[in-house]
C-alpha cells in the first residue's frame, strides 16, 4: 500500500465484526420491510432510502459496519479510498464469488499474508483501520480545573 497515512491493515477481528454489523442492519431493514410494512408505497420508500444510504457509504469507501469500527476500503496500489464503482463491484459481485464454494473466499484472509479475501484481491483493495488523532485539550469538559 503506497499511502500509509490512511491507516494500518485492519485486523480480521474488526473486519468480521464490521461485516456482522452491516449484515444485521441489512437483515433488519429487509425484515421490517417484508414483515411489518404493508403499504406498497412505504415499502418502496424504505428500499429507496436504503439504496441512498448505501450510496452515501460506498462513495466514502465504507459500509455501516466499517464506519462503526473506523475501517475503510482503499486501493491496494495507491492507498487512496476505493472508488464508488470499485466498492459496488467488490461488495455486490465479488463478494458473491467469495461466498461460493463453502465461503473459501472469505476464509482465505486467515491464510493470506495481507489478510485479503478473494473479493479484496479481485477488486485490488485492502481494508485498513483509520488512524484517528486523539486531541489533547487541557480544558476539556468533565475535567476538574485547579
Amino acid at each position: 500500500m503506497a499511502n500509509p497515512s490512511v491507516g494500518v491493515r485492519a485486523s480480521l477481528y474488526d473486519r468480521v465484526n464490521a461485516h456482522v454489523i452491516s449484515g444485521m442492519l441489512l437483515y433488519a431493514i429487509l425484515t421490517l420491510n417484508d414483515t411489518y410494512i404493508k403499504d406498497p408505497l412505504s415499502k418502496i420508500a424504505i428500499m429507496v432510502s436504503s439504496v441512498l444510504v448505501m450510496f452515501a457509504f460506498y462513495s466514502r469507501a465504507l459500509t455501516p459496519g466499517k464506519y462503526i469500527f473506523h475501517l475503510r476500503v482503499v486501493d491496494a496500489k495507491t492507498g487512496h479510498h476505493a472508488s464508488f464503482l470499485k466498492m459496488i463491484l467488490r461488495d455486490v459481485f465479488f463478494k458473491l464469488l467469495s461466498g461460493l464454494a463453502l465461503s473459501i473466499g472469505y476464509l482465505w484472509a486467515f491464510f493470506d499474508p495481507d489478510t485479503q479475501t478473494w473479493h479484496d484481491k479481485l477488486a485490488k483493495t485492502v481494508v485498513v483501520k483509520e488512524i484517528l488523532p486523539i486531541p489533547i485539550d487541557k480544558k476539556a469538559p468533565g475535567f476538574l480545573e485547579g
